[in-house]
């Protein structure tokens, strides 16, 4: 280069004297238009124009190296392609980190954000102060989710002072929300809010709106609910028509207080959007801890006829029709249900028990013959649900042989499966086998704790069918110091008259 050399100006101008001071001036208007072109990429926080003053270690550029960076903008514009093959065509082991840099944006312009990386990290290397090249490594980090790399960019960029700080302390905190690092996060964010930050945001920092957003998120995975609503809340003063904003606010009333509590919220939401199936099971939920099914049941059924009933819906809404003794349409639920891709099959293997239970064999059967034609692959806890359902068909059509071989077959399996070791037993005792039956009893109390007050039970019918009163009533004893239960301590004193 030539010393007091003159070239011309950046608005037809001439630019006199040190031509690295020019170059400078030219270099901030140049990578202010790279800046503009990549998506991601940070731009010099000064224009164009003399006395610009460029952050504290941007490197300088040769006259020809400028010459280049002109060239590579207008070709990029329409061709990045072009732009970076200029680009690495002209690098050197000696050229400006400002052209690794360039390279990085126009490779991070077109996706390729390994090349871009690699770039970036080229022009750290070259230029360790450069702290706009190392912003654009954490940014392109972070497009390649690679947070603990980004993370320790980021870390680096805090111990400089970036350029920009607060787009800084924002990327910070959004890694440690997808680290799962959530108070953490919460920490970071709320310390953000604290700075004179614009409302609507700026330079790639998000606006006190979505910050506030961000803050609710990370309190309300950290389990702080509380804290949640509050950021949710001032969320809201900037943006009150954003419905996820409203949708994250009931969330956190639910987590407190539960779904009645959020009622009030809902239902704005469903009057202003009836088309969100959330919001009906939402209302749903909130009757039913209320105690009023028969709303749950209303508002389960107008998602479903509004399309918008799930499987756990219908699955629900089954349930509550059969409660309320209105099987026919309990059974419709159900197999709208089993006709889904993705069928809820351990609830519907319940409900099959449920109609085998209340006397009603064909109804439990058409269920399971519906769950069988869709040739669904079964886990081996549903294959024995489905095995317990059909034993309880055969029971309630009378069959008890054909009952006690399919509960055998359940207990070959597993011997300590208490239901069916109750109810073998039971059909048993029905059938006169009292030993066999009282054999099964005393496993089922051996096999866990949920089983052992009614076999004691049961085992004290077979001790008043033998006459044998004084060891019912020790039976009925020892269940009742389990579990009170007042319609066994009516008939522990009926056994207890026996002995008098």
């Amino acid at each position: 280069m030539v010393r007091g050399e003159t070239f011309q100006g950046l608005r037809g101008g001439k630019c006199r004297g040190g031509d690295v001071v020019c170059t400078v001036v030219r270099l901030a208007f140049v990578m202010a238009v790279f800046a503009g072109v990549a998506v991601f990429a940070q731009a010099p926080a000064a224009g164009a124009g003399a006395g610009t003053v460029l952050p504290p270690g941007t490197p300088t550029v040769s006259q020809d190296e400028y010459k280049l960076l002109e060239e590579v903008r207008r070709v990029g514009e329409n061709d990045p392609a072009q732009a970076i093959a200029r680009l690495r065509g002209a690098i050197t082991p000696a050229s400006s980190a400002v052209l690794l840099d360039a390279l990085g944006v126009y490779c991070q312009q077109k996706g390729e954000f390994e090349p871009a990386a690699a770039a970036f990290e080229d022009a750290v290397r070259r230029a360790p102060d450069y702290l706009r090249a190392r912003e654009n490594l954490a940014k392109v980090l972070l497009q390649q989710e690679k947070y603990d790399a980004a993370l320790a960019v980021i870390a680096e960029l805090e111990k400089r002072g970036a350029t920009d700080l607060a787009w800084v302390q924002t990327a910070r905190a959004r890694v440690l929300l997808h680290q799962g690092r959530f108070e953490d996060a919460g920490k970071a964010l709320a310390a953000l809010l604290d700075r004179d930050l614009p409302a609507g945001g700026a330079t790639g920092v998000p606006g006190k709106g979505e910050l506030w957003r961000l803050l609710g998120e990370a309190w309300l995975n950290a389990g702080q609910p509380a804290a949640a609503e509050t950021a949710f809340r001032n969320a809201l003063v900037y943006r009150p028509q954003d419905r996820g904003l409203r949708t994250e606010l009931i969330q956190a009333v639910v987590q407190q207080q539960g779904a009645a509590a959020a009622r009030p919220l809902v239902l704005k939401e469903v009057e202003s959007d009836p088309l969100r199936g959330e919001l009906w099971r939402l209302l749903a939920s909130a009757d039913w801890e209320a105690g009023k099914t028969g709303d749950a049941l209303v508002h389960l059924e107008c998602a479903r006829r509004l399309g918008l009933a799930g499987k756990k819906d219908l699955a629900d809404l089954g349930d509550l029709l059969f409660d309320q003794g209105l099987t026919a349409e309990a059974m419709d639920r159900y197999l709208q249900a089993a006709a889904l891709e993705d069928p809820p099959v351990p609830r519907l293997l319940r409900a099959a028990e449920g109609f085998a239970a209340l006397g009603k064999p064909d109804e439990a059967e058409r269920l399971l013959q519906r769950l069988d034609e869709r040739k669904l692959t079964l886990s081996t806890e549903e294959k024995r649900k489905a095995t317990a359902a059909r034993a309880q068909v055969a029971e309630a059509r009378g069959d008890a042989d054909g009952a006690l071989k399919l509960y055998q077959v359940l207990l070959a399996d597993n011997p300590l499966d208490g239901d069916a070791l109750m109810k073998s037993g039971r059909i048993l005792q029905q059938q006169g086998k009292l030993e066999e039956a009282l054999l099964l009893y005393e496993r089922a109390a051996r096999a866990g704790v949920e089983h052992k007050t009614s076999s004691l039970v049961y085992q004290a019918q077979i001790a008043v069918e033998r006459e044998d009163y004084r060891q019912a009533a020790e039976l009925l004893g020892q269940s009742l110091a389990l579990k009170r239960d007042p319609p066994i301590e009516r008939y522990l004193e009926q056994v207890r008259q026996m002995l008098r």
